[in-house]
């Protein structure tokens, strides 16, 4: 059981029965729990930083080349990716060492399940994927035509979904890199996407103030979801895939 609270440069953390407050240079910007086990990570300015949260110990230091700190722990919590706005990073947390580093291009991103794919999508439209594994640049996904604003990929890792200010989203074969099927009706810009849990049904968001469903593999509309009164920004299924929330 954590409970964590950030003031400025302090983490305030409760773990069990123990309290311990951790200190940065600068105000903190993210605070993430480690899905295996008893490990939070931070970002502050250029830093990142991994700590025993029962403890409060400061296990590891990452420092970056420039601010502007991201972090996601990768669901088997054996790694840490980290990103500036120049490079994308892969932490080992048993020995702290990097193991990968690839150079930015594009400003949104999604990691497979497996962590052993990177997906990223550009302001010019073109979305990227990598293997973490080989360091490499692996596809590249073409067809939007304006900013891509966010990228995710299916619960099987089979799959990717972008979506973009040209007003569609796309669904791509993450093994070849080809579009699958493109999913459009949105008046307006779509500004975020996101797969139900059992990956059948992909949720779109727009500044049409509308959300729609689609069935994933067949790009066919199943539902528009309207009455909200303001531009959508994004939305998340439940553990269940049973409800849907969106915000704006």
């Amino acid at each position: 059981h954590c409970k964590l609270s950030v003031l400025g440069g302090s983490l305030h953390f409760e773990w069990g029965n123990s309290l311990t407050v951790c200190m940065h240079d600068v105000s903190v910007s993210q605070c993430i729990v480690c899905p295996r086990g008893a490990l939070l990570a931070t970002c502050s300015g250029d830093m990142c930083q991994v700590w025993d949260a029962p403890t409060g110990e400061c296990i590891f230091k990452f420092k970056h080349e420039t601010t502007g700190v991201y972090a996601e722990f990768a669901r088997s919590g054996d790694a840490l990716f980290t990103c500036d706005t120049r490079a994308w990073y892969e932490w080992d947390m048993t020995t702290g060492e990097c193991t990968a580093r690839i150079r930015k291009v594009g400003h949104v991103y999604a990691l497979s399940p497996c962590s052993s794919l990177l997906a990223t999508g550009s302001e010019e439209g073109s979305a990227y994927l990598y293997s973490l594994a080989e360091q490499r640049h692996v596809f590249t996904l073409d067809g939007h035509s304006k900013t891509i604003n966010c990228c995710v990929f299916s619960p099987d890792g089979r799959a990717i979904a972008t979506c973009s200010n040209d007003t569609s989203c796309r669904v791509w074969h993450a093994n070849t890199g080809q579009c699958a099927c493109v999913l459009e009706g949105h008046s307006a810009e779509v500004t975020h996407c996101a797969f139900s849990p059992d990956g059948s049904t992909l949720a779109s968001c727009s500044q049409d103030m509308t959300c729609r469903l689609w069935h994933a593999k067949k790009g066919e509309c199943v539902k528009v979801m309207e009455g909200c009164s303001d531009k959508l920004a994004a939305s998340a299924f439940s553990p269940n895939g049973a409800q849907l929330a969106v915000w704006s």
